[in-house]
């Protein structure tokens, strides 16, 4: 007689069966740079510099004339 397959449980049987395959990772997922890189052809350089900010400090819907 098997356990069922209960997360975490001790003595747990995966889905499958005991004697079941281990699951394989499939290929890893790129990171963003990794994909960007490879696919686009660009690369990503961190750098530090000054940039317009808009900042609303809060709004309103209008009111009728």
């Amino acid at each position: 007689m098997s356990t069922p397959y209960t997360a975490g449980g001790r003595g747990a049987v995966p889905p499958g069966g005991a004697n079941a395959e281990p699951l394989v990772a499939a290929d890893p997922v790129p990171t963003l740079v990794t994909a960007i890189q490879e696919q686009l052809g660009l690369k990503l350089e961190s750098t530090k510099g000054e940039i317009q900010v808009l900042v609303i400090d809060s709004a309103r819907k209008p009111t009728a004339n």
